[in-house]
């Protein structure tokens, strides 16, 4: 992928989700809309110009709350 400078790029992501939380912790949401969902992505990142890239490691997560996610 290249990305243009000074602009927003989406990229998509592969997800992984623990089945055996989903409904207990779908069932909180819907009945409170405080309840905070944490996002968390790890993986690696090449950046560079031309033939010269470096490989970088990537950790980043952010807690928002549901009904900041739901319109």
């Amino acid at each position: 992928m290249h990305f243009i400078a000074n602009k927003e790029t989406t990229i998509s992501l592969n997800t992984r989700i623990e089945s055996k939380k989903v409904i207990s912790n779908a069932i909180d949401m819907l009945l409170n809309a405080n309840q905070t969902v944490r996002f968390k992505i790890i993986g690696t990142a090449a950046i560079g110009r031309g033939n010269v890239f470096i490989t970088i490691p990537v950790q980043y997560t952010i807690d928002k709350k549901w009904n900041e996610l739901m319109p």
